[in-house]
């Protein structure tokens, strides 16, 4: 809920100096979901859906709205799945 909250936080002032820059951290899981980690993945994916909403809406200011989307870190973990 943390992007949310940040975006209602921050987006009215941004939309009064007709400025800004909203970039959210997700995951390649939004796009590829990780079987073992699906709940992980539906919430990058809302994540990333969320962003794309943002940035309709403010279409045609000087706000922009991007999501980030790396791919996993190497681990003991991954290594093992």
């Amino acid at each position: 809920m943390s992007v949310i909250q940040l975006t209602q936080s921050f987006l009215p002032t941004m939309q009064e100096r007709n400025t800004g820059r909203i970039i959210n951290l997700a995951s390649e899981a939004a796009l590829k979901p990780y079987v073992h980690l699906l709940p992980y993945s539906m919430s990058k994916a809302a994540i990333v859906n969320f962003t794309k909403g943002i940035a309709e809406l403010v279409a045609g200011s000087k706000i922009t709205a991007n999501s980030l989307l790396p791919g996993p870190t190497l681990t003991e973990d991954t290594e093992k799945n």
